[in-house]
């Protein structure tokens, strides 16, 4: 509830279903590198109340919620941060030569295909059932990167991932279909990092990314995919 109301629509569905009773979000804070408070997890409980006395009793939530997609105006917890697209392979073809330098472009908007992949990106129609239509990354491990090998000049278009995420662990979607803003997908596998993060993020940056290369995913409902910031 917001404030003592009822939403006018649920804050969160799973898999596209919405919460059969009202849930309670407790934020986890840990404290950053910086000294300030950040949150590290946020564990969700359903509300019943027994029948005697109406007094709340609190159950773990077995399932891990994603974003309402129409969420405007409502507090969620998963952001779009930023999309990019690439017309041009840089790192794939290129092995035992320079890395490509076609740019990875930053748009406000993307239009998903279902079963195609993104208009416009160097992955659209790739080939039949492919896995990777459109990849995710979080904003988090470019943070720790960052942190880790003391850079201060690159953004998390290195990675040449579409869609940067914010406070989602990617890996939990692996075999999972999500939505977000009213689009479906299917998360398939690890974006397993390549040799090429050691050149263009920094030595060392392939290990260091060993298990969060970020997701690609297949899309199963297509539609407009834009930045959290521009849908309020």
């Amino acid at each position: 509830m917001l404030e003592g109301r009822a939403p006018a629509r649920p804050l969160l569905m799973l898999e596209g279903r919405a919460p059969a009773r009202p849930l309670l979000m407790l934020a986890e804070p840990q404290r950053g590198g910086s000294g300030a408070l950040q949150v590290r997890r946020i564990r969700f409980f359903s509300v019943r109340h027994r029948r005697k006395t109406n007094a709340p009793s609190f159950q773990r939530c077995s399932h891990r919620f994603v974003a309402h997609p129409s969420n405007r105006g409502y507090p969620a917890w998963v952001k779009i941060l930023h999309l990019y697209i690439s017309p041009e392979h840089t790192y794939v073809g290129h092995y035992g030569g320079p890395a490509g330098t076609t740019p990875i472009v930053e748009v406000n908007e993307m239009e998903c295909v279902a079963g195609s992949g993104i208009r416009g990106d160097r992955y659209f129609d790739y080939k039949p059932d492919f896995k990777g239509q459109i990849t995710f990354f979080e904003i988090e491990t470019h943070r720790r990167i960052c942190a880790r090998f003391g850079i201060v000049d690159k953004g998390p278009d290195v990675y040449r991932r579409n869609v940067i995420v914010e406070a989602q662990d990617l890996n939990q979607l692996i075999g999972k279909q999500f939505e977000l803003q009213g689009l479906r997908f299917f998360g398939t596998e690890e974006a397993k990092p390549c040799f090429w993060m050691n050149e263009a993020v920094a030595a060392g940056a392939l290990d260091a990314l060993a298990g969060r290369g970020g997701l690609r995913a297949k899309i199963i409902t297509g539609g407009m995919l834009r930045p959290t910031a521009l849908l309020v």
